[in-house]
């Protein structure tokens, strides 16, 4: 009897204890699930956010890749705009300042005329030195921008040019060149060691075509084109060394 009773005493102090703890671990419990409940609502907030803000940035990224496409359209539009403004134009380096007088039209059509023996004195709009400081004594001069009336005229004073060895005035070195864009003439500059290596290769025709195309002649009338100056000077490089052989090819 005494051992029912040892163990019925043990059952209920065990009853006790169990409900007093579960009593104290839901009251410290409590704090905590309305701490993780508030947690909970503040990340779904932030998920959603989140979520808000990727749409924006996917509709902001559209957006930017529009407006880049539209920039860099308009920026080849302006650029071909301006280029074709300066077709009638040809850049004059080496004169000095000064010697053009007031009228510098007039000065400049004779002065072309008298150094590539043109017939007709050319049509010049205007003629001006570009926009820089005076240059100091013994620098380079300040180019000048002439624009030629007519587009096959000034084509007619660049293959004068081009046929001249060379032209001075009062023994002053005198370069004519076409006048292009700063853009395009990058682009037109990085074909100078190629054509530096064609100017030796004879019976070999070729030119620098508009922006920036290298046409390559061969003896047999086959062209080649290059917009790439390195595909260029590879070409170049290889020919010549077959051409010491059999020649250029067909």
């Amino acid at each position: 009897m005494m051992d029912s009773m040892h163990a019925e005493l043990i059952t209920k102090f065990k009853s006790i204890i169990s409900e007093m703890a579960k009593m104290e671990v839901t009251t410290a419990l409590q704090p905590l699930e309305g701490k993780v409940s508030s947690q909970c609502g503040t990340i779904l907030d932030l998920e959603c956010s989140a979520n808000e803000q990727d749409n924006q940035i996917a509709s902001l990224q559209a957006n930017v890749n529009a407006l880049s496409a539209t920039g860099e359209s308009l920026t080849k539009k302006c650029e071909n705009l301006e280029t074709r403004s300066r077709w009638n134009n040809i850049r004059f380096m080496g004169l000095p300042e000064g010697l053009k007088g007031p009228r510098s039209t007039e000065f400049m059509a004779q002065l072309l005329q008298d150094l590539l023996s043109i017939e007709t004195k050319p049509v010049l709009d205007s003629a001006h030195h570009t926009l820089h400081a005076k240059p100091k004594e013994g620098k380079l001069f300040c180019p000048m921008v002439i624009r030629v009336n007519q587009f096959q005229v000034r084509n007619h004073i660049l293959r004068c040019t081009g046929n001249a060895s060379f032209l001075v005035y009062n023994g002053k070195r005198i370069f004519i060149f076409p006048e292009f864009t700063l853009t395009v003439a990058k682009q037109r500059v990085v074909f100078a060691k190629v054509k530096k290596k064609l100017h030796s290769c004879p019976n070999i025709k070729f030119g620098l075509c508009y922006p920036a195309i290298l046409h390559i002649i061969l003896p047999s009338g086959l062209t080649y084109r290059y917009d790439d100056s390195g595909r260029a000077m590879h070409f170049v490089n290889k020919n010549l060394k077959r051409s010491q052989i059999d020649g250029w090819p067909n």
